[in-house]
């Protein structure tokens, strides 16, 4: 049998019938195929071809990398073309190649956008050598030819690097954008991976790419790579923000404060608020006050006047004071009152801290400045100035000016002026006064004036008075105030009573009554106010009271009235007074009328004080009446509870009943009281009631009882009963180890791969430690083996650790090097730094040689240093070259110095701030003002 495959468009010119007359090349090729054909589908495009397909991803890589990168489902033709577009990539001409490496490179360094035209262009030369460059160009046309090359599908799937082709209905660039091919662009991020970029590449970014996150990725790059012009360069050319503030905090860390400068004044004036203050720190800083205080007026143009206040505490903590109130006039000269309300602050805060270590005069000296600096704030329009200005002419005996500051206050949207005259002037007995700053202040939007005055007449004894207040407090909206003077007369009322008693002689339950009737009776007519003015809260009170005084009709129309209202506690608080006072039908009663309102946790305080006094008959009965009522969960409770009597009849049939509620805990529940009691058979009949109501919850209790009973064999049935009712990573895991534990190895396995089925692959790295723990070596590796083909590689760098704590190093670093080949080198770098420790250098340069070759591209710092310490000069450079070309931060710094031998200081600080340049060279000095200007 001769199996083969071919595209479409073959298949059609092989077998399609030519016209009567015209040459027949392919005649045998159609009797051959005719009929034959099978039919492969365009796409896996349905949920079960892609699932089936990813299944077999696990055993083979490029299967597994098809079916990730492949466009739309296009998994074959990604399989016959991949092979294809690697051979064309590696036999490019030298312009081709050139275009996919500056492609390669822009994608590995951040930019994932498309590729414009111009930018490849540009970017392309650098990759070529003087002579390889003169041969491209002789031929004429190059761009056009490499781009003929590049674009050429490979076997149905895109070629190297092709132009993105929008549709009609979309938006048109200017130029057409370039997209490298996916698997280029993986193959380039290990291939690539220590090439450093020309300098082309940096020239072409910062003058032809235009995404802003792109830009600032490859910011980035440039930076860790010590090309800090070109860094500047792509930061301007990102013109954001971030970009922006980026360069700026750049240049301020290296001392290039003319830089950082021209940067937070590009942030501020692309809109970054908070650039200003930058701004102006630095120039403060700097001692350019004048160009702070200049920062400060263009953020207020722009509505931020934090800037101001920012400058009046940089003063004052530098003890400059004239100059703190500088700032605070130059804020007030263009009508910005915040400096001078952040001066008083700043006064107040002064005059706090000083404390008692304050000289007196020192103290009141800074209370009067803060009072000036609010008069000027006052003055310059800063409403938050009136609480010295009002309490100051209230004082001074001026009550006409006191309410014109307060009612200037309240016009620009601070009714607080109000209320603190109210307040001054009913501590000083003026109540008309306090009254006329209480109506105001409602007027304005604040009526909490009228509870505190009600709140202030009812301490001082003025019930009269504080009824008034109260009404207009409800009047305004602020039925609360009835609720504070009903419990502060009730308080009062209770004080009285409790003194009286014990005048009396009267102890025990007599004092009690007297003092709850007394409470109750002289807050009962402001509950009722409060109730109806519309605190809901009230009527509980209201019931509790009337109940407490024997009066159970008005605590029952109370409580009906709240439930009206939506507050259904009052029933509940009532079921409970009469509860504890042994009224047990009219408990239920209320209970029930709870229940009715929607609220069951009337039943739940019955049945637990009921269940705290041992009443087996009265519990049983309240719960009956709840489940009657509603309330579901009483069916477990009850349960529980008959289980305990002995009663599993009525127990199981109780649970029947809550589980029919959907509340299948009743069977949970059972379950666990059954294991602890040893009824194994019972325990499990619960368990298996649970299950058919689609919980398994019970089974995990079994199961976890059983572990830490020891009985492993018991556990391993729950988990697996478990399983039955709903599978999950977690149970699947647990059976695993318990069957491990238990000595069936193959059963094991197959639970940790059903643990992984859903996706939870630690089940393998659990039982390679048990493994090894047990001796089992080869077991564990084939654990941490299986685990790995499911993407689960912690199972190596736990056996590395384990392996390298017993000593056997062998064992750990082939542990290390499964891990490694996993995308985990943390394994091998603990092994590189063992055998460092250890001094054992030649091993420890090998392992750090293994981490590199599996992609760990900082392992080149630590083999530099390595080197150096062994004396390996010229290998301690070639290292740090290489971290360096890979962008591992700060490795330019130490290759450069490996090259230049000692430098001074100031050559260290030189190179610092301008870094260096793609081919290496130490940059020349260079300004961000004159790259914004080029």
């Amino acid at each position: 049998m001769v199996l083969s495959t071919m595209w479409p468009d073959t298949w059609e010119a092989l077998t399609t019938q030519p016209s009567p007359g015209a040459n027949d090349p392919h005649q045998r090729a159609r009797t051959l195929l005719t009929g034959h054909g099978i039919r492969v589908p365009h796409a896996f495009d349905n949920v079960k071809d892609l699932a089936e397909a990813r299944a077999k991803a696990a055993e083979d890589p490029r299967l597994a990398l098809a079916v990730a990168e492949a466009e739309d489902g296009e998994i074959t033709q990604f399989l016959a073309g991949v092979p294809v577009l690697l051979e064309r990539y590696r036999t490019a001409p030298e312009g081709a190649k050139a275009l996919i490496w500056a492609a390669m490179d822009a994608r590995r360094l951040g930019y994932s956008y498309g590729l414009p035209l111009s930018f490849l262009e540009a970017a392309a030369p650098g990759y070529l050598s003087d002579a390889q460059w003169h041969r491209v160009v002789r031929q004429g046309d190059w761009l056009r030819r490499a781009l003929d090359y590049t674009e050429a599908d490979c076997r149905g799937t895109r070629g190297p690097l092709t132009p993105n082709r929008p549709r009609p209905d979309s938006a048109q660039s200017a130029q057409p954008d370039y997209r490298l091919a996916e698997p280029l662009d993986q193959h380039g991020r290990i291939e690539r991976h220590y090439e450093r970029p020309p300098a082309s590449f940096w020239i072409a970014a910062a003058h032809h790419l235009t995404d802003v996150e792109g830009l600032l990725r490859l910011a980035e790059a440039a930076e860790r790579r010590g090309h800090f012009r070109h860094m500047a360069e792509l930061h301007i050319q990102a013109a954001a923000p971030q970009s922006w503030k980026a360069l700026a905090k750049h240049r301020e860390a290296y001392d290039d404060l003319a830089g950082a400068e021209a940067a937070w004044q590009a942030a501020a004036t692309v809109g970054d608020l908070d650039s200003w203050w930058q701004l102006a720190r630095l120039r403060e800083d700097a001692g350019n006050r004048r160009g702070a205080e200049e920062a400060a007026r263009q953020a207020s143009h722009v509505g931020d006047d934090s800037v101001w206040e920012a400058l009046v505490v940089r003063r004052m903590e530098a003890h400059n004071v004239a100059g703190a109130e500088a700032v605070a006039q130059a804020a007030a000269n263009v009508g910005v009152s915040a400096g001078w309300a952040k001066l008083a602050e700043e006064w107040e805060e002064r005059a706090l801290w000083l404390g008692p270590w304050a000289v007196e005069d020192e103290e009141a000296g800074r209370w009067e400045d803060a009072e000036a600096a609010w008069r000027k704030a006052f003055q310059a329009g800063d409403r938050r100035g009136w609480l010295w200005v009002v309490q100051l002419w209230n004082s001074e005996g001026d009550g006409a000016a006191a309410e014109a500051a307060a009612l200037t206050a309240a016009r620009s949207g601070d009714a607080s002026g109000w209320m603190r005259l109210a307040e001054l002037r009913e501590n000083a007995e003026d109540n008309t006064g306090a009254e006329r700053a209480a109506r105001a202040a409602t007027e304005a939007g604040d009526s909490g004036v009228w509870e505190w005055l009600a709140e202030q007449r009812e301490l001082d004894e003025d019930h009269a008075g504080a009824d008034a207040a109260a009404r207009a407090a409800a009047d305004a909206g602020q039925a609360a105030a009835w609720a504070r003077l009903a419990k502060l007369r009730g308080n009062a009322a209770y004080q009285r009573a409790a003194a009286k008693a014990a005048q009396q002689g009267l102890g025990g339950d007599e004092q009690v009554a007297l003092v709850r009737r007394a409470s109750s009776l002289a807050g009962d007519s402001a509950w009722q106010a409060a109730a109806e003015a519309g605190e809901h809260s009230a009527w509980t009170e209201l019931a509790k009271g009337r109940e407490e005084i024997g009066n159970s009709t008005g605590a029952e129309e109370a409580a009906a009235a709240g439930a009206k209202t939506g507050n259904t506690h009052a029933w509940v608080r009532l079921a409970q007074l009469r509860e504890k006072a042994g009224k047990r039908e009219g408990a239920e009663a209320a209970a029930r009328e709870a229940a009715k309102a929607g609220d069951s946790s009337g039943w739940a305080w019955l049945l637990k004080i009921r269940e705290d006094a041992d009443d087996h008959h009265g519990v049983d009965m309240a719960y009956q009446a709840a489940a009657a009522a509603g309330y579901h969960k009483a069916w477990t409770r009850l349960a529980v509870l008959r289980e305990a009597a002995g009663n599993r009849q009525g127990a199981d049939a109780a649970a029947r009943v809550a589980a029919a509620a959907e509340e299948t805990s009743a069977w949970v529940k059972l379950a666990k009281q059954r294991e602890e009691a040893g009824n194994r058979k019972g325990a499990e009949a619960a368990a298996r009631a649970a299950g058919k109501c689609g919980d398994d919850s019970a089974w995990w209790a079994l199961a976890k009882l059983r572990e830490e009973a020891e009985d492993l064999a018991g556990a391993k049935a729950a988990w697996e009963a478990a399983a039955e009712v709903r599978d999950s990573g977690t149970v699947w895991r647990e059976v695993s180890v318990l069957r491990e534990e238990t000595g069936d190895s193959p059963g094991a396995e197959e639970a940790a791969r059903e643990a992984s089925k859903y996706g939870d692959g630690s089940a393998w790295a659990t039982l390679a430690v048990l493994r090894e723990r047990a001796g089992n070596q080869q077991g564990a590796d084939a654990a941490a083996g299986a685990g790995t083909k499911v993407g689960e590689t912690a199972a190596w760098s736990r056996l590395a650790e384990l392996r390298e704590g017993a000593g056997d190093i062998e064992g750990a670093e082939r542990a290390a090097r499964a891990a490694a080949e996993g995308d985990d080198g943390g394994a091998w770098l603990r092994v590189a730094e063992l055998r460092e420790q250890a001094k054992d250098w030649d091993a420890a340069e090998a392992a750090w040689q293994e981490l590199i070759e599996a992609g760990f591209s900082k392992a080149w710092a630590y083999l530099a240093t390595l080197r150096k310490r062994n004396g390996n000069t010229t290998g301690s450079e070639a290292a740090w070259n290489e971290a360096a070309r890979a962008g591992e931060t700060g490795a330019w710094v130490q290759w450069t110095l490996s090259r230049g031998g000692q430098r001074t200081k100031e050559q260290l600080d030189e190179l610092c701030r301008w870094g260096i340049d793609a081919d290496g060279a130490v940059s020349a000095p260079w300004s961000v003002t004159s790259l914004l200007s080029a």
